[in-house]
């Protein structure tokens, strides 16, 4: 018993030393480093649903921070030192306008569809001096001011490490001093927030830069009514709800109504203001109602300004889902077409004569503002009316008519009276 004891106790230390080497083995093997000599950036361009790719290069600096000392905890940041270390070009990622590849799209579920970009060797051309561990560091170069971006803020610590070819020494095996990058490794200096995988400084992570392309959309809500006796001047009611996409920075949208024909704003001036809710990853905060009567459209705008102000306040961010619905009239029977982000126009069902009509959809996809044609056009539909009674329109026929018969009566009266006469 007592030798099973102490094989039990044996075989258990045996396990946890080797959990412990193999741990201490994953944590090693856990440090991420492009150890084929390479150095490659990596790109996430988050983009509206809706939206097309952009044609877009964004541009990655490398600033020189030292080499680092035999001790390994140290750099040498002396003048001497960094004159030694060549610089590295700015790298570039570059997106093709309208591409189709490197893109994942988990839907409405984050409004946000992401683009997969990647740079060439950031090394690929660089001279080094001698061997040694060559430290730098990676940022991104944003292009100030642009609306139409919001530009990562990560930063990355890139060490280099340069080898000799041969480690002997002997000249007569590498009489040329031959150096080689063998691994390239990457920590986190400064996390963005939405850079996946980076949870904090000091991580050694693959460098990830994560971008988001914010472009403002124009949405038309248009009014028409019909029928031989429907009222063009009657205001008809709208409620409508707009759901940003996640993460937006988009303060509100600001409406207009302007002539449908013109495209003028209408006399007296009407607007509308939506206030998306600042802490909802997505959401709307106000719904405030608003009146269209026949010939108007309640326009937003989409702009393309330098003013960040004005471009978050006041314009539709691209990727909102939108809805409306309008309060039934007695009388007056709902349609609609809808062109949902595109150069076709959906019919949309008819509902019922003098109760609410609500529009959520093209009747496949729901509603989500893009780059190309949003809009909605409501027709309202006034019911058929008979006329009953002498209309007036006729009266000079009828008067013809009641002439020629009171013409004809008065022939035969006056031929019978004739005919007694005799």
């Amino acid at each position: 018993m007592k030798k099973w004891k102490q094989l039990t106790k044996t075989i258990l230390a045996s396990v946890m030393a080797f959990a412990m080497v193999a741990g201490y083995g994953a944590s090693v093997a856990a440090a991420p480093l492009q150890d084929d000599g390479e150095a490659i950036l990596t790109k996430i361009l988050e983009v509206p649903q809706g939206v097309a790719i952009p044609g877009k290069a964004f541009t990655f600096a490398f600033e020189k921070v030292g080499i680092q000392k035999a001790d390994e905890t140290t750099v040498d940041v002396s003048g001497a030192a960094l004159a030694k270390m060549n610089g590295i070009t700015n790298a570039t990622i570059a997106f093709t306008a309208g591409q189709t590849t490197g893109i994942t799209d988990p839907g409405l579920v984050t409004g946000y569809k992401d683009v997969l970009g990647k740079s060439s060797d950031v090394l690929a051309g660089v001279t080094w001096p001698h061997a040694g561990v060559f430290i730098y560091t990676v940022s991104e170069v944003p292009v100030s001011p642009d609306p139409l971006y919001r530009y990562s803020t990560a930063k990355y610590t890139m060490k280099v490490y340069v080898q000799n070819v041969d480690a002997s020494g002997d000249p007569t095996v590498n009489p040329t001093g031959l150096l080689k990058v063998t691994h390239v490794g990457f920590e986190m200096l400064a996390p963005d927030g939405r850079t996946p995988g980076a949870t904090g400084v000091g991580d050694k992570v693959e460098p990830v830069f994560t971008n988001r392309h914010i472009p403002r959309v124009k949405l038309d809500i248009s009014k028409r009514v019909a029928g031989e006796f429907a009222d063009h001047t009657l205001d008809f009611t709208f409620t409508p709800t707009f759901i940003r996409p996640v993460d937006s920075d988009a303060v509100e949208s600001v409406g207009t109504v302007v002539d449908t024909l013109t495209g003028s704003p209408v006399t007296p001036s009407r607007t509308i203001k939506v206030t998306f809710a600042a802490n909802s990853p997505m959401g709307t905060l106000d719904q405030p109602t608003f009146r269209l009567r026949h010939g108007e459209t309640l326009r937003f705008e989409g702009v393309d300004s330098t003013d960040l102000d004005t471009y978050q306040k006041g314009t539709l961010p691209a990727g909102t889902v939108w809805t409306v619905e309008e309060a039934g009239t007695p009388g007056y029977l709902a349609s609609a077409s809808v062109n949902n982000n595109s150069a076709i126009d959906a019919t949309i069902t008819p509902g019922t004569a003098g109760m609410d009509y609500s529009i959520a959809s093209d009747g496949t996809n729901p509603l989500v503002a893009g780059d190309s044609q949003n809009r909605a056009v409501v027709t309202n539909t006034y019911k058929t009316i008979t006329p009953t009674g002498i209309l007036l329109n006729n009266l000079p026929y009828i008067l013809l008519i009641v002439v020629a018969l009171g013409g004809f009566a008065g022939y035969i009266v006056s031929k019978r009276r004739k005919q007694y006469a005799r």
